[in-house]
């Protein structure tokens, strides 16, 4: 049954995989570039690269303060989950019509609006990034870990509007007009190219030695996991208009693997 699903879908996993890894590859970008930003109005010493920024933190310790650590880390964050608002409120009235696009916008709002939670989750063990920030305003592990549980809680309350909106992605009513049909299409849309996503991310986070950056995209699996549990809406979500499949040429094959190659090789020597 598996398989039959995986050979029926299997342009659609390929495509939600590699929208996954470029729509994070863009949000590291953008987030290192806001952070770079803030800490340049700051005057801060520091080395940028494409997906990390470092600095001498010993060198730098001084000149933190409590208002310093909450615009860098905390608000230069959180206004990643602003923006996660504003794509969801545009994907929930369908004003995006491309589907390729809207895949994409999907997964950038659903790591934007969680980048928050899974930096916290990472801080737990690792001083840096936002990591700093949490440890510097609670240095209890136990407290941190209460935190994050609190906030996990919170997560687990917006399951339906996630659920909702990879199903959108379906082109046609008929692939998720019953429950059954639900749970079979948001896997291949959303589990498997999680999973599959997850793998190809994590060199990327490895290559620029960033293990705050790893342990983030391994603690997003905790959001994954709650969603592969979640009940599926009884109420079909409504869709575009115009009927839309994906397909999978062996043209757009090679550009993925080159798109995600380039990246790699930038990000390695440049």
């Amino acid at each position: 049954m598996k398989f039959r699903l995986f050979e029926t879908y299997r342009p659609m996993i390929i495509w939600s995989a590699f929208m996954m890894v470029v729509a994070g590859l863009a949000l590291r970008v953008l987030h290192v570039l806001l952070t770079a930003l803030l800490l340049k109005v700051f005057s801060f010493s520091f080395s940028w690269q494409l997906l990390r920024i470092a600095y001498p933190y010993a060198a730098g310790s001084a000149v933190w303060s409590d208002g310093k650590v909450i615009t860098v880390y905390v608000l230069g964050t959180l206004f990643f989950l602003g923006l996660a608002l504003l794509l969801i409120r545009q994907l929930l009235r369908l004003r995006v019509f491309n589907m390729k696009l809207r895949l994409f916008l999907t997964w950038f709002s659903f790591l934007s609006a969680h980048l928050f939670f899974v930096g916290l989750v990472a801080g737990i063990f690792i001083n840096d990034e936002l990591g700093m920030a949490f440890s510097w305003f609670f240095p209890s592990l136990s407290v941190r870990a209460a935190i994050v549980l609190v906030l996990f809680g919170i997560s687990l309350l917006f399951r339906p509007l996630w659920v909702s909106l990879f199903l959108k992605i379906s082109g046609s009513r008929t692939a998720i007009e019953t429950y059954g049909k639900k749970r079979n299409y948001f896997r291949p849309v959303f589990l498997w190219p999680f999973v599959a996503g997850t793998l190809l991310s994590l060199p990327y986070a490895l290559a620029v030695g960033s293990l705050f950056w790893v342990a983030g995209i391994l603690a997003l699996s905790l959001v994954a996991l709650s969603l592969s549990v979640v009940s599926m809406p009884e109420k079909t979500p409504r869709l575009l208009k115009s009927a839309f499949e994906f397909s999978l040429s062996r043209k757009s094959g090679l550009m993925m693997a080159a798109v995600l190659a380039g990246i790699l090789v930038l990000v390695l020597f440049f």
